[in-house]
């Protein structure tokens, strides 16, 4: 499928319970979130996204499986 990578991030939070990997990203998200990092920053630390590709990507996601 064209273009998987780019939301091979979205796997791992969507499906981070599948993932012991994808479930430490997770977990390291939120406690950076819950120490003042802003969640933004946190998205592009732990799983490499951006706001807006998180947005579309579950935008797709949805078109998909809803």
């Amino acid at each position: 499928m064209a273009g998987r990578g780019r939301y091979r991030f979205l796997d791992r939070i969507t499906c981070w319970s599948s993932s012991w990997r994808a479930a430490a990203g997770y977990v390291l998200w939120i406690r950076a979130i819950k120490h003042g990092m802003p969640w933004e920053e946190a998205l592009r630390r732990e799983f490499g996204a951006t706001p807006a590709s998180l947005a579309d990507a579950l935008v797709r996601w949805h078109l998909v499986n809803d």
